[in-house]
This record gives C-alpha cells, sequence and structure tokens, in this order.
C-alpha cells in the first residue's frame, strides 16, 4: 500500500506513551482501527558504569 514504518530508538528513561511513526509517499491511506502495521522490537543495552555515560533529557528518539 505504500505505507512505511520509520524506525526509531526509545530513550531508556522515557516514560511516555510508545508509537509507531508511519509514512506515505502518496495519497493519505485508509488504516482500520485494530489494523497490526508495526513491531516492537525490545533491545536491552548494558553499561558498566551508567554514571559515566551522558544523559539527555528524556524522550522518545
Amino acid at each position: 500500500q505504500g505505507l512505511f514504518v520509520l524506525p526509531g530508538v526509545i530513550d531508556s528513561d522515557y516514560t511516555g506513551q510508545v508509537q509507531a511513526l508511519l509514512w506515505t509517499p502518496s495519497l493519505p491511506v485508509f488504516i482500520p482501527a485494530g489494523s497490526r502495521v508495526a513491531q516492537l522490537v525490545p533491545f536491552m543495552s548494558m553499561v558498566c558504569n551508567r554514571d559515566s555515560v551522558p544523559r539527555g533529557a528524556g524522550g522518545f528518539g
């Protein structure tokens, strides 16, 4: 249908709602409620010393 799911990374301190970002280069696409259009793939990253890692303000991406 020409619908693209854009990849993204969620910061470890993000506590808001997780959403999928979709884009279509053509005309608007109708997506029925309950449709499955994206997949969340959790990935754990371990850091030995958290204090030495620069921290951002937190956010989606």
